[in-house]
């Protein structure tokens, strides 16, 4: 009588794809939360631009609408002075604000007119 040696036993076999199954659905769960991460942070930056917009534009001496919307993201602006041109020889405080998602930011400025 002949006795392969060769080859796995079905208890090798079974404890393989265990571990194999284990390894998978760990890697699922972490793509699935590098995702979420991702989304996150894309919305975050969506928010800080959109304020920086709103900013830079003030600082440019274009008042922007109160509220703008850059890039879909609503963003509310409070000028000191009431707008983005201030006086000679002073400054104005522009602060702007958005949300979106739970998320918000608020960025504070100064423009000033320096003649």
């Amino acid at each position: 009588m002949y006795k392969l040696k060769g080859g796995f036993t079905l208890l090798e076999v079974v404890i393989a794809l265990a571990i194999l199954s284990i390894s998978l659905v760990g890697l699922a769960s972490m793509q699935t939360l590098y995702g979420q991460q991702t989304y996150d942070r894309t919305r975050l930056n969506s928010i800080v631009d959109a304020v920086s917009a709103a900013l830079s534009q003030c600082q440019a001496g274009i008042t922007p609408t109160n509220p703008a919307t850059y890039n879909g993201v609503s963003v509310s602006m409070s000028v000191s002075g009431g707008s983005c041109v201030p006086a000679i020889n002073t400054c104005n405080a522009v602060s702007a604000s958005a949300s979106s998602g739970g998320e918000s930011i608020t960025a504070t400025s100064y423009v000033c007119n320096f003649q």
